[in-house]
Protein backbone atom coordinates (compact mmCIF):
# COMPACT_ATOMS: atom_id res chain seq x y z
CA UNK A 1 0.00 0.00 0.00
CA UNK A 2 1.45 3.39 -1.29
CA UNK A 3 1.13 6.16 1.92
CA UNK A 4 0.61 9.45 0.48
CA UNK A 5 -0.40 12.66 2.44
CA UNK A 6 -0.55 15.02 5.28
CA UNK A 7 -0.08 13.96 9.03
CA UNK A 8 -1.19 16.21 11.81
CA UNK A 9 1.68 15.72 14.92
CA UNK A 10 1.26 17.65 17.90
CA UNK A 11 4.78 17.57 18.21
CA UNK A 12 6.15 17.31 22.49
CA UNK A 13 8.77 19.19 24.01
CA UNK A 14 12.08 18.27 24.11
CA UNK A 15 12.55 17.20 20.84
CA UNK A 16 13.46 18.71 17.39
CA UNK A 17 10.99 18.43 14.10
CA UNK A 18 13.66 16.23 12.37
CA UNK A 19 13.75 13.75 15.28
CA UNK A 20 9.50 13.50 14.62
CA UNK A 21 10.50 12.97 11.38
CA UNK A 22 12.70 9.85 11.99
CA UNK A 23 10.12 8.56 14.24
CA UNK A 24 7.43 8.67 11.90
CA UNK A 25 9.92 7.28 8.78
CA UNK A 26 10.03 4.10 11.36
CA UNK A 27 6.57 3.97 12.44
CA UNK A 28 5.28 4.43 8.74
CA UNK A 29 8.32 2.21 7.15
CA UNK A 30 8.76 4.95 4.64
CA UNK A 31 12.03 7.21 3.78
CA UNK A 32 9.59 9.80 2.24
CA UNK A 33 8.63 12.31 4.89
CA UNK A 34 9.18 16.01 5.74
CA UNK A 35 7.72 18.62 7.70
CA UNK A 36 6.54 22.33 6.90
CA UNK A 37 7.28 24.93 9.29
CA UNK A 38 10.00 24.28 12.13
CA UNK A 39 9.35 23.87 15.73
CA UNK A 40 12.17 24.65 17.80
CA UNK A 41 13.00 21.54 20.30
CA UNK A 42 11.16 23.52 23.40
CA UNK A 43 8.16 24.29 21.51
CA UNK A 44 5.12 21.86 21.38
CA UNK A 45 1.75 21.68 18.73
CA UNK A 46 1.25 21.15 15.63
CA UNK A 47 3.71 19.81 13.53
CA UNK A 48 2.60 18.93 9.59
CA UNK A 49 4.76 16.33 8.28
CA UNK A 50 4.14 15.19 4.21
CA UNK A 51 4.43 11.41 3.62
CA UNK A 52 5.05 9.85 0.15
CA UNK A 53 4.09 11.96 -3.06
CA UNK A 54 2.70 14.37 -0.40
CA UNK A 55 6.47 15.86 0.23
CA UNK A 56 6.17 17.18 -3.78
CA UNK A 57 3.47 19.72 -1.91
CA UNK A 58 5.71 21.52 0.43
CA UNK A 59 5.39 24.70 -1.75
CA UNK A 60 1.75 24.88 -1.47
CA UNK A 61 1.79 24.58 2.20
CA UNK A 62 5.09 26.45 3.49
CA UNK A 63 3.42 30.03 3.48
CA UNK A 64 0.41 29.15 5.56
CA UNK A 65 -0.11 31.47 8.43
CA UNK A 66 0.71 30.09 11.99
CA UNK A 67 -1.09 30.68 15.36
CA UNK A 68 0.21 30.64 18.82
CA UNK A 69 -0.15 30.22 22.10
CA UNK A 70 3.03 32.26 24.03
CA UNK A 71 4.16 33.08 27.49
CA UNK A 72 6.44 35.58 28.16
CA UNK A 73 8.26 36.22 31.08
CA UNK A 74 8.98 40.41 31.73
CA UNK A 75 12.36 41.76 33.33
CA UNK A 76 14.42 39.17 32.01
CA UNK A 77 16.42 38.63 28.64
CA UNK A 78 18.56 35.85 27.80
CA UNK A 79 21.07 35.37 24.39
CA UNK A 80 18.50 33.03 23.00
CA UNK A 81 15.62 35.18 23.51
CA UNK A 82 13.88 32.03 25.33
CA UNK A 83 14.93 30.16 28.78
CA UNK A 84 16.93 27.42 27.14
CA UNK A 85 19.58 30.33 27.17
CA UNK A 86 22.07 32.67 29.67
CA UNK A 87 20.78 34.76 31.09
CA UNK A 88 21.89 38.46 30.07
CA UNK A 89 20.08 40.56 32.91
CA UNK A 90 16.94 40.05 35.53
CA UNK A 91 15.14 43.17 36.75
CA UNK A 92 12.02 43.28 38.81
CA UNK A 93 9.21 45.64 36.57
CA UNK A 94 6.32 47.39 37.21
CA UNK A 95 4.16 47.26 34.29
CA UNK A 96 0.41 47.14 34.51
CA UNK A 97 -1.65 44.89 32.12
CA UNK A 98 -2.79 47.86 30.17
CA UNK A 99 0.80 49.01 29.41
CA UNK A 100 1.07 45.32 28.05
CA UNK A 101 -2.31 45.60 26.06
CA UNK A 102 -0.58 48.68 24.56
CA UNK A 103 2.61 47.18 23.50
CA UNK A 104 1.11 43.88 21.94
CA UNK A 105 -1.09 46.36 19.85
CA UNK A 106 2.02 48.02 18.62
CA UNK A 107 3.32 44.82 17.21
CA UNK A 108 -0.13 44.10 15.10
CA UNK A 109 0.00 44.47 11.20
CA UNK A 110 3.69 44.79 9.23
CA UNK A 111 6.71 44.64 11.11
CA UNK A 112 10.18 44.66 10.48
CA UNK A 113 11.99 41.47 12.40
CA UNK A 114 15.96 40.52 13.08
CA UNK A 115 16.32 36.44 12.72
CA UNK A 116 17.61 35.28 16.35
CA UNK A 117 21.39 34.19 16.44
CA UNK A 118 20.24 30.59 17.24
CA UNK A 119 17.97 30.35 13.87
CA UNK A 120 18.47 28.21 11.24
CA UNK A 121 18.98 31.35 8.81
CA UNK A 122 21.68 31.32 6.82
CA UNK A 123 25.17 33.86 6.12
CA UNK A 124 27.15 33.12 3.62
CA UNK A 125 25.90 29.54 3.50
CA UNK A 126 26.18 28.95 7.67
CA UNK A 127 23.50 28.81 9.62
CA UNK A 128 23.11 31.09 12.33
CA UNK A 129 22.64 28.74 15.01
CA UNK A 130 26.70 27.11 14.31
CA UNK A 131 27.94 30.89 14.15
CA UNK A 132 26.08 31.22 18.00
CA UNK A 133 27.49 28.24 19.01
CA UNK A 134 30.72 29.28 17.87
CA UNK A 135 30.55 32.29 20.48
CA UNK A 136 29.87 34.41 17.22
CA UNK A 137 27.56 37.33 16.51
CA UNK A 138 26.93 38.66 12.64
CA UNK A 139 24.91 41.20 11.20
CA UNK A 140 21.38 39.57 9.99
CA UNK A 141 19.43 41.49 7.91
CA UNK A 142 15.79 42.34 8.79
CA UNK A 143 13.00 40.35 7.45
CA UNK A 144 9.46 41.95 6.74
CA UNK A 145 6.38 39.79 8.51
CA UNK A 146 2.98 40.21 9.21
CA UNK A 147 1.43 40.18 12.90
CA UNK A 148 -2.55 39.49 11.91
CA UNK A 149 -3.75 39.26 14.84
CA UNK A 150 -2.10 39.18 18.63
CA UNK A 151 -4.77 39.10 21.93
CA UNK A 152 -3.67 39.47 25.41
CA UNK A 153 -5.17 36.46 27.46
CA UNK A 154 -3.74 36.51 30.87
CA UNK A 155 -0.98 38.16 33.35
CA UNK A 156 -0.97 37.11 37.00
CA UNK A 157 0.85 39.70 39.36
CA UNK A 158 4.12 39.09 40.53
CA UNK A 159 7.59 40.98 40.29
CA UNK A 160 8.53 39.65 36.48
CA UNK A 161 5.01 38.89 35.21
CA UNK A 162 4.22 35.79 33.02
CA UNK A 163 2.39 37.29 30.14
CA UNK A 164 0.14 34.84 27.92
CA UNK A 165 -0.98 36.24 24.71
CA UNK A 166 -2.28 34.56 21.27
CA UNK A 167 -0.96 35.33 17.87
CA UNK A 168 -1.57 34.92 14.20
CA UNK A 169 1.38 35.20 12.22
CA UNK A 170 2.79 34.98 8.49
CA UNK A 171 5.48 32.80 7.46
CA UNK A 172 9.25 33.05 9.24
CA UNK A 173 7.75 35.15 12.11
CA UNK A 174 10.01 34.50 15.13
CA UNK A 175 7.60 34.11 18.46
CA UNK A 176 10.88 34.19 20.68
CA UNK A 177 12.35 37.44 18.87
CA UNK A 178 8.65 39.09 18.86
CA UNK A 179 8.93 38.54 22.77
CA UNK A 180 12.59 40.20 23.32
CA UNK A 181 11.06 42.83 21.09
CA UNK A 182 7.70 43.19 23.12
CA UNK A 183 9.66 43.85 25.86
CA UNK A 184 12.58 46.31 24.90
CA UNK A 185 9.33 48.75 23.91
CA UNK A 186 8.39 48.12 27.61
CA UNK A 187 11.53 48.92 28.74
CA UNK A 188 11.79 46.02 30.65
CA UNK A 189 13.14 43.47 28.34
CA UNK A 190 11.24 40.12 28.18
CA UNK A 191 11.85 36.26 26.91
CA UNK A 192 10.13 33.52 25.75
CA UNK A 193 8.94 31.01 28.26
CA UNK A 194 6.51 28.61 26.27
CA UNK A 195 5.13 28.16 22.89
CA UNK A 196 2.53 25.63 21.63
CA UNK A 197 1.33 26.43 17.96
CA UNK A 198 -2.44 25.96 17.77
CA UNK A 199 -2.48 26.07 14.06
CA UNK A 200 -0.75 25.71 10.81
CA UNK A 201 -2.46 26.92 7.96
CA UNK A 202 -6.04 24.67 8.12
CA UNK A 203 -4.59 22.51 10.08
CA UNK A 204 -5.59 22.97 14.28
CA UNK A 205 -4.31 21.31 17.48
CA UNK A 206 -7.76 19.83 18.33
CA UNK A 207 -6.81 17.41 14.85
CA UNK A 208 -3.40 16.29 15.27
CA UNK A 209 -2.08 12.86 17.06
CA UNK A 210 1.07 12.22 18.99
CA UNK A 211 3.70 9.95 17.94
CA UNK A 212 2.34 6.99 20.33
CA UNK A 213 -1.38 7.23 18.52
CA UNK A 214 0.27 7.06 15.17
CA UNK A 215 1.85 4.14 16.14
CA UNK A 216 -1.10 2.69 17.44
CA UNK A 217 -3.08 3.56 14.77
CA UNK A 218 -0.74 1.70 12.10
CA UNK A 219 -0.22 -1.15 14.04
CA UNK A 220 -4.32 -1.96 13.36
CA UNK A 221 -3.58 -0.56 9.53
CA UNK A 222 -5.64 2.80 10.47
CA UNK A 223 -4.02 4.91 8.15
CA UNK A 224 -7.02 6.95 6.87
CA UNK A 225 -7.81 7.86 10.95
CA UNK A 226 -4.56 9.96 10.42
CA UNK A 227 -3.80 10.36 6.82
CA UNK A 228 -5.04 13.39 5.05
CA UNK A 229 -5.58 12.98 1.13
CA UNK A 230 -3.02 15.31 -0.89
CA UNK A 231 -6.59 16.36 -2.45
CA UNK A 232 -8.27 16.86 0.50
CA UNK A 233 -4.89 19.23 1.44
CA UNK A 234 -5.57 21.24 -1.67
CA UNK A 235 -8.79 21.82 -1.37
CA UNK A 236 -8.82 25.02 -2.30
CA UNK A 237 -7.88 24.72 -5.88
CA UNK A 238 -10.08 24.04 -8.88
CA UNK A 239 -10.43 20.75 -10.32
CA UNK A 240 -9.75 20.29 -14.14
CA UNK A 241 -10.49 16.68 -15.19
CA UNK A 242 -8.39 15.33 -18.06
CA UNK A 243 -9.62 13.52 -20.64
CA UNK A 244 -8.39 9.69 -21.28
CA UNK A 245 -6.56 10.37 -23.97
CA UNK A 246 -4.39 12.99 -22.61
CA UNK A 247 -3.39 11.51 -19.41
CA UNK A 248 -0.47 10.50 -20.42
CA UNK A 249 0.66 13.90 -21.91
CA UNK A 250 -0.09 15.54 -18.21
CA UNK A 251 2.25 12.99 -16.98
CA UNK A 252 5.01 13.54 -18.60
CA UNK A 253 5.28 16.83 -17.83
CA UNK A 254 2.97 18.64 -21.08
CA UNK A 255 1.56 22.16 -20.79
CA UNK A 256 -2.32 21.92 -20.53
CA UNK A 257 -4.31 23.05 -23.19
CA UNK A 258 -8.46 23.45 -23.32
CA UNK A 259 -8.02 19.96 -25.86
CA UNK A 260 -7.22 17.80 -23.05
CA UNK A 261 -9.56 19.19 -20.86
CA UNK A 262 -12.98 17.04 -20.32
CA UNK A 263 -14.41 19.23 -17.65
CA UNK A 264 -13.28 22.71 -15.64
CA UNK A 265 -14.39 25.19 -13.54
CA UNK A 266 -16.26 27.97 -14.97
CA UNK A 267 -14.11 31.13 -13.69
CA UNK A 268 -10.51 30.88 -13.10
CA UNK A 269 -7.72 33.34 -12.60
CA UNK A 270 -4.38 33.94 -14.16
CA UNK A 271 -1.37 32.65 -11.47
CA UNK A 272 -3.58 30.18 -10.19
CA UNK A 273 -2.64 26.50 -9.12
CA UNK A 274 -5.49 24.16 -9.91
CA UNK A 275 -5.67 20.39 -10.15
CA UNK A 276 -5.79 17.85 -12.51
CA UNK A 277 -7.22 14.41 -11.87
CA UNK A 278 -8.54 11.89 -14.22
CA UNK A 279 -12.10 10.60 -14.93
CA UNK A 280 -12.05 8.37 -11.66
CA UNK A 281 -10.96 11.36 -9.59
CA UNK A 282 -7.24 9.88 -8.89
CA UNK A 283 -4.89 12.95 -8.88
CA UNK A 284 -2.47 13.06 -12.27
CA UNK A 285 -0.42 16.85 -11.17
CA UNK A 286 -0.60 20.33 -10.71
CA UNK A 287 -0.15 23.18 -12.87
CA UNK A 288 -0.32 27.02 -12.53
CA UNK A 289 -2.66 28.76 -15.06
CA UNK A 290 -0.69 31.20 -17.29
CA UNK A 291 -3.13 32.23 -19.51
CA UNK A 292 -7.19 31.74 -18.79
CA UNK A 293 -8.16 34.89 -21.07
CA UNK A 294 -11.13 34.21 -23.74
CA UNK A 295 -11.64 31.07 -22.85
CA UNK A 296 -8.74 29.64 -23.65
CA UNK A 297 -6.63 27.89 -21.47
CA UNK A 298 -3.01 27.32 -20.87
CA UNK A 299 -1.13 25.59 -18.03
CA UNK A 300 2.23 25.00 -16.89
CA UNK A 301 3.09 21.86 -14.78
CA UNK A 302 4.37 22.05 -11.52
CA UNK A 303 4.63 18.78 -10.33
CA UNK A 304 2.93 15.06 -11.13
CA UNK A 305 1.77 12.01 -9.46
CA UNK A 306 2.82 8.99 -11.49
CA UNK A 307 0.82 5.78 -10.58
CA UNK A 308 -2.42 5.82 -8.25
CA UNK A 309 -3.04 8.53 -5.67
CA UNK A 310 -5.56 8.24 -3.30
CA UNK A 311 -8.35 10.44 -3.49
Amino acid sequence: MSLDGLIVINKPAGITSHDVVEKVRAILKIKKVGHVGTLDPDATGVLVLLVGKATKIARFLQNDDKEYKAKMILGLKTDTQDLSGKVISKTECDISEEDVRCALAHFKGNISQTPPMVSAVKINGKPLYKLAREGKEVFRPPRDINIHSIDFLSMPKGLNPEVTFKVVCSKGTYIRTLCSDIGDFLGCGACLESLVRTRSGDYCLGASFSIEEVNELCKSYLFENFLISIQNALKKFPIFIIKETSVKDVLNGCFLTDKMVDGKPKETKEEQYVMLLNAEGGLLAISELINPQNGSLLAKPICVFPGEVAV
